[in-house]
């Protein structure tokens, strides 16, 4: 989990972005659930989901 955080904080993403994000581009994923415990989690991760990558993010994640 450290290593995905260092990765991350490399691009300026939190690991929560970073982990939705490396789901929803890879290229091998069809479909990615957003799990959520109340509105605002899912408000969160609906702006996660949509968030801007830096362009080396499939590099510096190997996707």
């Amino acid at each position: 989990m450290k290593d995905l955080e260092t990765k991350g904080r490399s691009l300026g993403l939190p690991l929560v972005t970073a982990a939705l994000q490396f789901a929803y581009t890879h290229p091998f994923a069809a479909s990615v659930l957003i799990g959520t415990a109340d509105a605002s989690l899912l408000q969160r991760n609906l702006h996660t989901i949509t968030a801007q990558i830096p362009d080396r993010f499939m590099d510096v994640f190997d996707v």
